[in-house]
């Protein structure tokens, strides 16, 4: 699938695709561990949220992006089928890619995912 919808795309759009579907919306949770430890912040018992704490450039370029500010409650707003899942992997993308890409490339692609 994701082969079909990049064809023809650029770099940043295709690697978007890869990371689009990290999180899937049909689980209820993260449940690999390399997840959990990567959506450090975000995921609560019974819930995501933004931490409160939250003062990471990286996680706040990808909360601002999406429309989220430290302290919202992510499961209240949106669910899974009102774009968290799109959320929770692009925080993974952005934490996974920052020591290889600068802010200003993870910008845009965090808005293609």
């Amino acid at each position: 699938h994701v082969y079909q919808i990049s064809a023809g795309s650029s770099a940043l759009q295709v690697m978007a695709a890869f990371f689009r579907d990290l999180v899937k919306e049909s689980i209820d949770r993260p449940r690999l561990e390399q997840q959990q430890e990567i959506l450090n912040g975000y995921f609560e018992e019974g819930g995501f949220a933004v931490s409160p704490d939250l003062t990471e450039k990286h996680d706040l370029l990808v909360a601002q992006i999406f429309g989220y500010q430290p302290g919202n409650d992510l499961t209240q707003i949106l669910g899974w089928h009102k774009g968290l899942d799109m959320f929770l992997s692009a925080v993974v993308a952005v934490r996974v890619l920052k020591s290889v890409l600068p802010l200003k490339r993870l910008s845009p692609f965090c808005a293609c995912i």
